[in-house]
């Protein structure tokens, strides 16, 4: 999926990154799948995440991990 998400021009949604919730087992995999997706696609893409927030934070997580590892337009 990120090797078309990179070849085409338009910006682009990649989704299941977590893998229907097997990269999330612990905090540390959930973010090593986050930081694997968005250095696989390009700066103009971003990733559609299912949360369920009922036991940790996950919606902070991600905002987190998505500060943390995606790339502006143009970097």
């Amino acid at each position: 999926m990120t090797a078309v998400m990179r070849q085409v021009r338009q910006p682009c949604l990649g989704f299941k990154v977590l893998a229907a919730g097997r990269k999330c087992a612990s905090e540390e995999s959930a973010r090593e799948a986050l930081r694997w997706a968005f250095g696989a696609i390009k700066p103009i893409d971003g990733v559609i995440v299912g949360m369920y927030p009922r036991f940790t934070d996950e919606v902070g997580a991600n905002v987190r991990y998505a500060r943390e590892f995606a790339r502006p337009p143009g970097a």
